[in-house]
């Protein structure tokens, strides 16, 4: 339940992947059918790793987030901030308080 937040700081790559997302949506948003069954097959698995559904759904939308974040320059979270989250989310996800 890590994926999404093990990724350094913002990169050219989110940048382009920024500009690819909104070239594509704009022009022929089913080219984005790929990406979008990438992102199926990341959910279900999310699903079936023996997390309840309400913490994986939670773990998978605040790692959509902080990706969507990254690659459309909404804000830059801290190292601090995103490893805050991380425990959080993962002591949410292990049952803890």
């Amino acid at each position: 339940m890590s994926w999404g937040f093990d990724e350094p700081e913002t990169c050219e790559q989110h940048h382009r992947a920024a500009a690819v997302f909104l070239a594509a949506f704009h022009h022929d948003p089913s080219l984005l059918d790929p990406v979008r069954a990438f992102l199926a097959r990341l959910r279900e698995a999310a699903l079936n790793d023996g997390v309840p559904a309400g913490p994986a759904m939670a773990v998978i939308t605040a790692a959509d987030g902080l990706f969507m974040a990254r690659i459309f320059r909404l804000y830059e979270p801290t190292e601090s901030e995103i490893a805050d989250l991380h425990a959080t989310l993962l002591a949410m996800v292990e049952g803890r308080p």
